[in-house]
């Protein structure tokens, strides 16, 4: 019954990594529900020895390894769920060709404050561009085009927002709204808002009425400035 149950449960995740329908082939989170009939395995397995040498000593002697060993892997294996630069730097390392653990390292490394690392990251998942969905690929263009701006190489970044648009329609809000940062970072602010009105036409953000309302605010537009703060604070 347990190897069945393993067999069964395992049948779709090997279904997932042979025929490439994710971008995270092999994942922790698949074994969870066979780890189960594994277990139950164990145990069948250490009680049959117990009553085949007719030492109930032995059951208990085995249990207890198995549980001080499980307890050291468990013990180490938490030191990668410190942050999430951690746990995605484990996981680029232990499968470096998988494209889903190097986005998300990317993410990762942005976040944490260092885009010339994070820009690398995608820029190395997009030379796999052609095995890419349309999803993946805007997802990885995204990355670089903020890394972009927040290293200051806004004509980078403006470039790659062009490489977006043309993967999505639906990314025409996040490309106003970005044209639009771009433009204030820029010291630009009638482009700036130009750009972030044509991003609300499309699509609501309160991040867009936020950079409005501090447009408006200091152009002594205090009524507009006044409602796009509340926009942005619901």
């Amino acid at each position: 019954f347990s190897i069945l149950w393993v067999i069964a449960t395992l049948l779709p995740a090997a279904v997932v990594a042979i025929l490439s329908l994710a971008l995270t082939k092999l994942a922790d989170r698949f074994l969870y529900i066979p780890s189960a009939a594994i277990c139950i395995l164990f145990g069948y397995l250490i009680y049959r020895i117990s009553v085949r040498f007719n030492k109930a000593w032995l059951s208990y002697g085995i249990t207890t390894i198995l549980a001080i060993s499980f307890l050291v892997v468990s013990v180490n294996g938490q030191k990668m769920w410190k942050n999430n630069l951690s746990l995605w730097e484990y996981a680029r390392s232990k499968s470096p060709s998988a494209i889903g653990a190097k986005m998300n390292y990317g993410d990762a490394l942005r976040n944490s404050g260092n885009p010339s690392e994070a820009l690398k990251q995608y820029l190395h998942v997009n030379q796999n561009n052609s095995i890419l969905n349309t999803k993946a690929k805007l997802t990885t263009t995204h990355g670089i085009v903020v890394s972009y701006i927040d290293l200051g190489d806004y004509q980078q970044a403006q470039k790659w927002l062009d490489v977006a648009l043309t993967y999505s329609e639906r990314y025409s809000s996040h490309y106003y709204y970005l044209m639009g940062f771009i433009s204030l970072r820029k010291n630009d602010p009638l482009n700036a808002e130009k750009y972030l009105l044509k991003s609300l036409e499309i699509g609501k953000g309160y991040k867009t009425s936020y950079l409005l309302g501090g447009i408006y605010f200091h152009t002594a537009r205090e009524q507009q400035s006044i409602e796009n703060y509340k926009k942005a604070e619901k």
